[in-house]
């Protein structure tokens, strides 16, 4: 039995327990001084047991601890009563604890103000026996539980305990209980996110924990709808490969967001959209392994924001880390634009950055991601757009890094690509730079694109030439050489609508490049049984399509003569199409005469309409004399 006085807050605890052959629990029971039960307890041999008694009335005390059931049914222990271990947390500043008794309980006291945010910060942690749980409660100032947490010396366990909005002004109190009555020393901080400060728009913070587990604990004030980017870089996390964890928590103490953060990335960086307004909280926990201390830098922005004027390049730069952009653009229902990105240059270098477009509503329209090196996808392309509206593109680096980059809303109005129309001309001189043009087919139209006198300077690789249909899907694509003069592509059956093209420098060499472009209708004709007919192709891309009556069984036979080509002695391919479109033979003539110049075309299938097409390999200009040959 033990006395004791009003208002009395202590613990008790069982140790060393041995029952011997039991498998089944010794039992603690505590009477009040009336005879009625105020605690209970089963105890296990393998831990032991304590209690908590809270708020004693005055007097005499029994405590009655029961062997087990089976086994021997004897015990032997040791017992300890002890006070609380009372004290007061100043806000940032942290705190050794030491319960130094079995069973002892600690009862840390701090003032609050209602609406204020603060954490409690739990690290090295140590107990006897070694690794074992503690609870952390929080009583608000009316005895009421505001929050709770454990944490555990090698564990995941939770290490920081938020506490948003304080609901009242008063003493709060830190209870802090073992869960098995285990003795423990411990590093507490009440941190109000105010020492080093998070200001948005402000210097960045450096900050570096030197105790195992130690966390950190931020805040910041949003305004309703605010867009911030939060980063952590300069991470360095001593003896370990695994990850820091960076969480926000909302005014109301939800997350808003959650991220790992390697030190191989440099660190880490979280976008913050549409926020409410209110006081957000920032906790950084290093590793679990290694020395379970970190360093970094925390830095907090605004977004970068702009509008992009149609074909008009413009600088984007992101001087801060985690800090995005944000540009809009007015777009109009139907219209077809594309975004080209040129000149990405980040610090750390090297890296990926993300470029998401959002239509008026909110909603993601398309993305891509773009790499200094050039092998990534610099232009993303926008046919039909959805709406009327404001448009944004949202440029993000994957890690937080800085960032310059050069932006193009491409219209492919400012020098048009007509159909027969006059070649255009284009050069770029900025690495990375594409070239955006578009075009308007009628239903079934047939018609030849080519680009030539290719210059890409520096590199024998390929420039990419890709067309796109109305809806946004690749209708035909090619790779560019210098050493051909160009390419072409050819565009069959067109359907009606608005198409786009894109050419793509080398991603080596200076990245740049300047050609023409022609668009062009194929020629028609017909060809006439014996009578040798000139066709003449004057615009580089263009194609031939002629046309004459076969009769099922009939043979005939299509000569080529007197070929001539710019540039000079390269291939055409002439192919032969039955009525029903399907292709019927195919051969191809040089200028030097060394390739095949006559197609035979014997016991023709059916009777109909047959189609010569005729096809410069690279798109050059040709002359060619064409004899359709009967048998006679």
């Amino acid at each position: 039995m033990f006395t004791a006085t009003a208002g009395q807050n202590l613990g008790l605890a069982l140790s060393d327990l041995v029952t011997p052959n039991a498998t089944s629990y010794a039992y603690l029971s505590v009477f009040k001084p009336d005879g009625s039960v105020v605690a209970s307890q089963p105890c296990p041999a393998t831990v032991g047991c304590q209690t908590n008694l809270v708020n004693l009335e005055a007097g005499t005390y029994s405590v009655v601890i029961t062997p087990p059931s089976d086994g021997s049914q004897t015990m032997s222990f040791k017992s300890t009563l002890s006070t609380d271990v009372t004290g007061t947390l100043a806000p940032d500043k942290a705190q050794t604890l030491t319960l130094g008794r079995r069973g002892q309980n600690g009862r840390l006291s701090f003032a609050g103000t209602a609406g204020q945010t603060v954490a409690l910060q739990v690290a090295a942690q140590v107990t006897a026996p070694a690794d074992r749980l503690t609870i952390y409660e929080v009583y608000k100032p009316d005895g009421a539980l505001l929050k709770s947490g454990s944490a555990r010396s090698k564990e995941y366990s939770a290490a920081t305990l938020n506490l948003p909005n304080l609901p009242m002004t008063g003493t709060y109190t830190v209870f802090v209980d073992p869960y098995d009555g285990e003795t423990l020393s411990t590093q507490l901080t009440l941190a109000t996110g105010t020492t080093g400060g998070q200001a948005i728009n402000g210097a960045s913070g450096s900050f570096a924990t030197s105790i195992p587990q130690q966390s950190v604990y931020l805040t910041f004030t949003a305004t309703a709808g605010q867009n911030l980017g939060f980063a952590l870089s300069d991470l360095v996390t001593p003896n370990v490969t695994s990850y820091a964890y960076l969480t926000v928590f909302k005014p109301d103490g939800s997350a808003v967001v959650s991220q790992q953060c390697y030190a191989a990335n440099n660190g880490c960086q979280t976008n913050l959209v549409n926020l409410e307004a209110g006081t957000y909280s920032v906790v950084i926990t290093p590793p679990t392994d290694g020395s379970q201390t970190m360093s970094f830098k925390s830095t907090l922005s605004t977004d970068v924001t702009g509008t992009l004027a149609a074909d008009k390049g413009q600088t984007l730069t992101l001087g801060r880390r985690g800090q995005n952009g944000r540009l809009s653009f007015a777009g109009t229902a139907g219209q077809v634009v594309a975004l080209q990105v040129a000149a990405q240059a980040t610090a750390p270098a090297g890296r990926i950055t993300y470029y998401c477009v959002y239509k008026p509503d909110g909603a993601v329209l398309s993305s891509m991601y773009a790499a200094p090196n050039g092998t990534s996808a610099t232009t993303l392309n926008l046919p039909n757009l959805p709406m009327t509206g404001t448009y944004t593109v949202f440029v993000d680096p994957n890690y937080g890094e800085t960032l310059s980059t050069q932006l193009t809303l491409a219209t492919g109005t400012t020098v048009g690509q007509a159909i027969n129309g006059a070649s255009g001309s284009f050069a770029t001189s900025v690495p990375q730079q594409s070239v955006h043009l578009t075009f308007t087919a009628t239903a079934g139209q047939n018609l030849g694109l080519a680009l030539s006198d290719l210059v890409t300077p520096d590199t024998t690789n390929d420039a990419y030439l890709t067309v796109y249909k109305p809806d946004g899907s690749a209708v035909a694509s090619q790779s560019c050489y210098v050493y051909n003069n160009g390419c072409q592509t050819n565009l069959v059956n067109l359907e009606a609508g608005t198409y786009s093209v894109v050419i793509t420098p080398p991603s080596d060499g200076s990245q740049t490049m300047s050609f023409k472009s022609t668009l062009s209708t194929d020629v028609t004709g017909t060809l006439v049984a014996d009578k040798a007919q000139t066709l003449t192709l004057g615009r580089r891309g263009q194609n031939g399509r002629l046309s004459f009556a076969g009769t099922a069984g009939q043979t005939v036979a299509l000569q080529v003569a007197a070929q001539a080509t710019t540039p000079a002695d390269r291939l055409t391919y002439y192919t032969v199409y039955k009525p029903d479109g399907a292709v019927l033979n195919s051969t191809y003539a040089g200028s030097n005469g060394i390739s095949a110049a006559t197609l035979n075309l014997p016991n023709l299938p059916m009777t109909g309409t047959y189609t010569v097409f005729v096809d410069p390999y690279y798109g050059e200009t040709l002359s060619t004399q064409l004899t359709l040959s009967s048998s006679k």
